[in-house]
């Protein structure tokens, strides 16, 4: 049997902090359930800022006149069973680079391409979060046709020991790994709607 597939997008532009360290504890407990990471480091990619020019939308994305990494980025995610989306907080907001990714797949509103497909949402900050980043990716993802099978905020100060964190956060990420799989396992059929609001 193939295993799962798992796209994980870190928007996170500070390696081995925080974002990085709580991922690392998910896809720890998925690979123990047999899942394959696909790690999508944004801080790595070349992207460029959406422009506003509107091709995608009205010609199709490959006209976009940014010559990047998105359409490379945009394959990963369409290739993958599953995907994971993580970002630091920022001002109660998703970090610029996963703000970015979401401008750039915007086209995936008027074209979903993404139905039956779960994913996780993820959020780390030094304090407590209102929740608007997560409703920010929640927005976004369920608009490109995901379903949402977790979404957690993470509080972990403004740099978390990785031996306090597991001890901390195991359970919590032994749950989202496994709302993950059982999400996937159940495959539940979505229709196109005009909008979608899972969890709104």
């Amino acid at each position: 049997m193939e295993s799962l597939k798992i796209a994980a997008v870190n928007g996170s532009m500070r390696k081995n902090g925080n974002t990085d360290n709580i991922l690392r504890l998910i896809e720890s407990k998925l690979a123990e359930k047999g899942a394959e990471i696909e790690h999508i480091r944004l801080s790595d990619s070349a992207l460029e800022l959406c422009r506003g020019c509107r091709l995608c939308f009205d010609k199709g994305e490959t006209l976009c006149p940014c010559k990047d990494d998105l359409l490379h980025i945009d394959a990963k995610l369409k290739e993958a069973d599953c995907a994971l989306f993580a970002s630091p907080v920022y001002v109660e907001a998703v970090s610029g680079a996963m703000k970015n990714l979401i401008d750039r797949l915007a086209f995936h509103c008027h074209r979903p391409a993404f139905f039956g497909k779960p994913a996780a949402l993820i959020t780390t900050a030094a304090q407590g979060s209102t929740g608007r980043s997560l409703g920010t990716m929640r927005y976004a993802l369920t608009s490109w046709g995901f379903t949402i099978a977790a979404a957690q905020r993470f509080r972990m100060g403004a740099k978390m020991d990785e031996t306090e964190m597991k001890a901390y956060y195991d359970k919590t990420t032994e749950k989202i790994a496994s709302n993950i799989m059982r999400c996937f396992q159940r495959g539940k059929a979505r229709k196109a709607t005009f909008f979608f609001a899972d969890g709104f």
